[in-house]
């Protein structure tokens, strides 16, 4: 992306093979761990550097094979970050045959505007494709949390734009957002950018979507503690905390 610096610092993408995950994840259950997240710099990236180039959803249920095979019912799966370019029809099907994953996914979402995310270079997503990948998951998921990651500031950002991305996540389910105001990174594409917004519109920018975030996330927290249900991998003790599966902190007086 423009703005990243991280390819700089920690080079190309190297993954894992399939066994030596599913392997670790077999192990780390052995050993008592109740939850396991799925992570990586990029999952988009995930197999491009292997033999027959698997992707991340041919990783996934194999992950999630032999953990039902070694502990059936006992561990349950998390992602990380997702690319909104993974999330396609072969998304859907993986994620409606793996009942292990919780009902929580993280997408990279940065902006809803064009120009923005083609500015990012972040063009190959559209904000719609998003929504509509969710409309249908929440069929799968009726209950579910929804996080983003969101870049406001931008260079070349205008005022128009900033206010697409706040209408979509006004009418996103989301259940919370990580938002940061854009930072200049010297070396990266996006520094050396025209248009660079001054620092107090992007503290502002930000901070209505962190009060967006913040709002739907309570309403979120209403709703998930009406359930009947809900379970929690404990962290702590004395009293006893945890993640429940909606991604919120539970704790057992």
């Amino acid at each position: 992306c423009a703005y990243c610096i991280v390819p700089r610092a920690r080079g190309a993408s190297r993954s894992r093979t399939v066994y030596d995950v599913a392997s670790e994840a077999v192990r780390l259950a052995g050993a008592g761990f109740r939850e396991l997240v799925l992570s990586g710099i990029n999952l988009g990236h995930y197999g491009r550097d292997l033999p027959g180039a698997p992707d991340f959803w041919d990783l996934l249920p194999a992950v999630a094979s032999a953990l039902d095979a070694a502990r059936p019912g006992r561990v349950r799966l998390r992602l990380s970050s997702l690319d909104p370019g993974m999330l396609g029809a072969k998304a859907l099907d993986v994620l409606a045959a793996a009942p292990a994953v919780c009902p929580h996914l993280h997408v990279s979402l940065q902006s809803a505007d064009p120009g923005v995310l083609a500015a990012m270079r972040r063009d190959h997503y559209r904000a719609q494709d998003i929504a509509d990948f969710v409309a249908n998951m929440r069929r799968l998921w009726p209950v579910m949390a929804l996080g983003a990651d969101i870049l406001t500031g931008f260079p070349g950002e205008s005022d128009a734009a900033f206010a697409a991305t706040l209408d979509f996540c006004r009418e996103l389910p989301l259940t919370y957002a990580h938002v940061f105001p854009y930072s200049r990174r010297p070396g990266a594409p996006a520094a050396a950018l025209p248009g660079q917004i001054a620092a107090d519109v992007k503290k502002e920018r930000a901070r209505l979507l962190r009060e967006l975030a913040r709002d739907k996330k309570a309403a979120f927290a209403r709703r998930v503690a009406a359930l009947a249900r809900v379970s929690f991998v404990a962290e702590r003790s004395r009293p006893a905390r945890g993640v429940c599966e909606y991604y919120l902190e539970c704790r057992l007086d």
